[in-house]
């Protein structure tokens, strides 16, 4: 407050005192509220019977107002109110946007290039596409955060958003996968950033710690996706995909990579293959013979600037329909398997709900590493970091160091 300022407030020819939980619990209720005045053009209001504050502000002759909500006592009533002045005196917003409101404005960004990760280095297409997750996130799994208002979203909202996230909706009795919820909270968390980054909203209380990623999320990856469980896959794999399963059953590649790959990324004279830039930058990979062959199929009698891999139905393979051709595979070995066991056959097994695409990159690292090739190359080829590759496959660098030493005799 300013120096000479009191707490007590002027009110149709009366003084009242705001500053006092027992005074305001003794004021009157009524329509306007009763004003605080904080410094000149800025003043503080509380609305007696609703309980709730109102902020205030008169900058170049225009009246901008922000609703406070409940806020318990007037020190904290004062504060955030500071904070509203000091977002507008900064040139912030004052529009009142909901949550969901907000996200469709980031999808907005990103499809203009001015926001996501990696957006000065993402096509077109790419843009549209993380666009369009941000747009699915808003209607599968934004709840009952959609309608609200950012300026008053609070922490206890956002992490209760959080708990209903962390239960499996197959099964509310089991916990989902620490790595998917850090998934669904990086797109919101990446959304409310951005918005206070272009002064949408005064502060990132509400969602600062709320949304903090689950450390262990990051742990080694434990599930490994045998040879035989690959080949499997593959067997009852749809036709349209076997192609694009087959490759990254053979190279080290994230499943959305070969969604952007065109004819013209594999050079038959040098017999690399560039993954283009997703996640990460592109990359060129050397092509062993079984995946050059079938990137040479895919690409044959196709324009250089056509894609390698498309559905039946002529679209592109985005995440949910290699989701479910792949989980439609899944339920036919494991009935093949089923009758298998039934005629009398020994050892015929199924594919369990962890066999993903996911998965089957870390299994072919895996192959690597155990293989022998150096943990650089390794991190090179696959897109990742070498810091990465030690701590998620440091075990098997671990083993085969062992391996060595024990050939070192006295």
């Amino acid at each position: 407050m300013d120096e000479g300022s009191t707490s007590k407030t002027r009110g149709k020819g009366k003084r009242y005192n705001l500053m006092s939980d027992a005074a305001r619990r003794k004021l009157p209720a009524r329509p306007e509220p009763y004003w605080h005045r904080v410094r000149p053009g800025k003043q503080l209001g509380y609305r007696a019977g609703a309980d709730t504050w109102i902020a205030k502000v008169v900058l170049a002759g225009e009246r901008r107002y922000e609703g406070l909500g409940q806020r318990g006592t007037f020190e904290e009533a004062l504060k955030a109110a500071e904070a509203f002045f000091t977002h507008v005196e900064a040139g912030g917003s004052s529009e009142r946007l909901t949550v969901a409101e907000v996200m469709q404005r980031y999808a907005a960004a990103i499809r203009g290039g001015t926001a996501g990760r990696n957006k000065g280095r993402l096509s077109d297409v790419q843009r549209g596409e993380k666009a369009r997750e941000v747009e699915r996130f808003i209607t599968s799994w934004l709840g009952d955060l959609a309608g609200r208002e950012i300026a008053r979203l609070k922490h206890i909202e956002v992490m209760r958003w959080r708990e209903d996230l962390s239960r499996d909706p197959s099964d509310p009795s089991r916990s989902r996968n620490p790595s998917s919820i850090n998934r669904m909270m990086t797109t919101l968390r990446a959304a409310l950033n951005w918005a206070r980054e272009n002064q949408l909203v005064s502060s990132d209380a509400a969602w600062v710690s709320a949304l903090k990623s689950i450390e262990s999320a990051g742990s080694r990856r434990e599930r490994y996706v045998t040879p035989d469980e690959r080949r499997m896959l593959l067997e009852f794999m749809r036709d349209d995909f076997k192609p694009y399963l087959r490759l990254l059953c053979l190279l080290p590649l994230r499943p959305g990579d070969p969604e952007d790959m065109l004819v013209q990324h594999y050079d038959a004279r040098t017999h690399t293959l560039t993954v283009p830039s997703g996640k990460t930058a592109s990359r060129r990979i050397p092509l062993s013979p079984d995946a050059e062959a079938v990137v040479r199929e895919a690409c044959k009698d196709k324009l250089p600037g056509a894609f390698m891999f498309m559905q039946r139905n002529g679209h592109r393979w985005r995440k949910e329909a290699r989701r479910d051709v792949v989980q439609e595979a899944r339920k036919e070995a494991n009935e093949a398997a089923k009758q298998a066991r039934k005629a009398g056959s020994k050892g015929a097994a199924g594919l369990g709900e962890d066999v993903v695409l996911y998965a089957i990159r870390g299994s072919v690292i895996t192959d690597m590493i155990t293989g022998g090739a150096d943990p650089l190359t390794v991190a090179r080829l696959s897109g990742t970091s070498l810091p990465m590759i030690q701590k998620h496959y440091g075990h098997l660098l671990d083993t085969r160091a062992r391996e060595a030493l024990s050939l070192v005799r006295l």
